[in-house]
């Protein structure tokens, strides 16, 4: 059977959850809303696997009405936008499964609404990945930004609603800056296809109105990425935010503006083009650099453990961008392993957090002492996910960290290396110190008292992240294949 005849299904990638995430607004019954979103995201994990299977390293796209571009709006299915529709369902899939429980007793009175809404941020995560259009883009931000505005706002803590409202005051700033980039590229290039675009762009001329055009459409993204020094805006709402929702974000959001980057920045521009675009590269190798060096100090000081973890997020973009923008088939490859085995960690550590805070009422390092021998478990996990995401030997993270480090020591940037054994060496020392005081019990140290007993859906998903690491952990030659294989094809458009 011909391939295009299985074109129909792109779009249903996305418009299965938005008519489920409308749908789920008007069940009031929790367990049925839970479990017709845990259905929708197996039923899009299903077709983005049938479509894989077919398509395989080749290009699969799909023209809305058949308009073809500039006029119509093209979605499209390549290898890396595989990678990340795998991440961002598989993710999704996990989180709400972990967090069937918390779902409901975060939003007690509005649970339909709150899957409704993580579905609906589901979605613009997934519109943004496959849609090849500029504009379309910025529709999908904004149904993936409204739904994450909301989400922390329904929490029950009090301070959220304010955070929230700065987050819409950055998101909506941010937003601005990206329409405009988009807008002046149209009026440079006549299309706002990403394909067209980057063909166009080659024999552009780098006036000062691309230079600004490409500024703001940047801005627009790493100011979502949350790159040094614009990211201190975002561990404040992540630790606000109900555990279900910055296990979300943390581990789909964060990730899908990094594949934007790649898709727009990276994909589009030539680092060799000019002087212009070198320089601006370079500034990003500046900030990254910063990122992982201020994040992991800020780190250090920090008592609350969402807040450690969403400091060493922000400093692991940094080694994330580095590899990125040094823009060699090796680094770019790097860049994605850890991506891959990075959103794992991430997500086995928020999780485990979670539970210890759903046992314990807190996520304060300094009131947790001793729980080690309460929450074995619990506590077992974190330490795993803590080292690991250290790069400590015979883990995960080791081979993230070490192919990263030798790849850039083997390019033209070889004194970033530098900067990044600092930083290994700095998430050794903030992640020690939790594990430290959770196991040390001193007699004048009140235990905290346990408030309910974990979960075994929790402790198994949790279980699944640990046996997933360890089998990276053995075998990490398979996916640094097809890390390998996706920058090889960024990088030849």
């Amino acid at each position: 059977m011909p391939l295009i005849n299985y074109q129909f299904l792109i779009p249903l990638i996305v418009i299965l959850p938005l008519v489920v995430a409308l749908l789920i607004v008007f069940i009031k019954n929790y367990i049925a809303a839970w479990s017709i979103a845990v259905v929708t995201i197996i039923a899009d994990f299903l077709i983005i696997l049938f479509l894989f299977l077919k398509v395989g390293t080749g290009v699969l796209s799909y023209n809305m009405g058949n308009f073809p571009p500039p006029f119509g709006i093209e979605y499209k299915l390549d290898t890396l936008t595989f990678a990340f529709l795998f991440l961002s369902t598989i993710t999704a899939f996990l989180t709400i499964f972990w967090g069937k429980n918390d779902c409901r007793e975060s939003v007690p009175h509005r649970t339909n609404l709150f899957i409704s809404l993580l579905l609906f941020l589901y979605t613009g995560t997934l519109g943004m990945g496959i849609s090849n259009d500029l504009f379309n883009i910025f529709v999908f931000m904004e149904i993936s930004s409204l739904a994450s505005y909301t989400l922390l706002a329904l929490s029950s803590n009090k301070q959220a609603i304010l955070y929230a409202f700065n987050f819409l005051i950055i998101g909506t700033i941010t937003a601005t800056f990206y329409v405009f980039g988009i807008g002046i590229l149209y009026q440079l290039c006549g299309t706002l296809n990403i394909g067209q675009m980057g063909q166009l762009i080659v024999n552009l001329p780098v006036t000062p109105t691309f230079i600004l055009a490409i500024a703001f459409i940047t801005t627009g993204i790493v100011v979502k990425i949350g790159i040094f020094p614009v990211g201190a805006w975002m561990p404040k709402p992540y630790q606000l935010a109900p555990n279900v929702v910055t296990i979300f974000l943390s581990g789909v959001s964060v990730n899908i503006y990094i594949y934007l980057f790649m898709r727009i920045i990276i994909a589009m521009l030539d680092n060799d083009k000019n002087f212009s675009i070198h320089y601006f590269f370079n500034l990003f190798l500046v900030l990254s650099s910063l990122s992982i060096l201020y994040y992991s100090f800020v780190a250090l000081r920090q008592d609350s453990l969402k807040l450690l973890v969403a400091f060493s997020s922000l400093s692991q973009i940094g080694y994330i961008l580095i590899g990125l923008v040094i823009m060699q088939p090796a680094t770019i490859g790097a860049s994605l392993f850890i991506i891959m085995v990075y959103t794992v960690l991430k997500l086995g550590l928020l999780m485990s957090i979670g539970n210890l805070m759903n046992l314990f009422g807190t996520d304060r390092i300094s009131k947790l002492r001793g729980i080690a021998r309460h929450a074995p478990f619990s506590y077992f996990a974190f330490l795993f996910f803590a080292f690991s995401l250290a790069g400590m030997p015979a883990t995960s993270g080791l081979w993230a960290k070490l192919y990263l480090i030798l790849a850039v020591a083997q390019s033209d940037y070889s004194y970033l290396s530098i900067i990044l054994l600092i930083g290994t060496v700095f998430s050794f020392f903030y992640l020690w110190k939790p594990i430290k005081l959770m196991w040390i019990n001193e007699k004048h140290t009140k235990n905290p008292p346990l408030q309910k007993k974990a979960s075994w859906v929790a402790n198994g998903i949790i279980a699944v992240l640990i046996l997933f690491s360890c089998i990276v952990t053995v075998y990490p030659s398979l996916t640094i294949y097809y890390c390998n294989k996706i920058a090889y094809l960024l990088l030849q458009g």
